[in-house]
């Protein structure tokens, strides 16, 4: 009976490791023809920022929104208190953790 031998992780088939990668992309990607999601621009698209608490464990008593609603370009502006109106904590779909 003759054993497998033992392949290190350099010797399995299909290891990356100390390999050089191909990449099908390079020359693209150098003459600056790369495509991100900022170049990006799609009919009715709208950006978001979020903003949060720069203090650890504080209470939120209050939060003013009327400047930021006010402000030219915005097109909506909502809170926590909001959003929880519309969904739970952890309800999206792929989380599989308890709320």
């Amino acid at each position: 009976m003759s054993e497998k031998p033992h392949l290190s992780v350099l010797d399995r088939p299909n290891s990356y490791i100390g390999r050089s990668v191909p990449r099908p992309n390079a020359r693209r990607l150098l003459a600056g023809r790369g495509q991100y999601p900022s170049d990006v621009s799609l009919p009715r698209m709208v950006h978001v920022a979020f903003a949060r608490s720069p203090f650890a464990h504080a209470r939120i008593t209050r939060i003013d929104t009327e400047a930021a609603r006010q402000a030219s370009g915005v097109v909506g502006v909502f809170t926590g208190e909001d959003i929880a109106r519309i969904c739970q904590p952890g309800s999206a779909p792929w989380n599989t953790s308890p709320a």
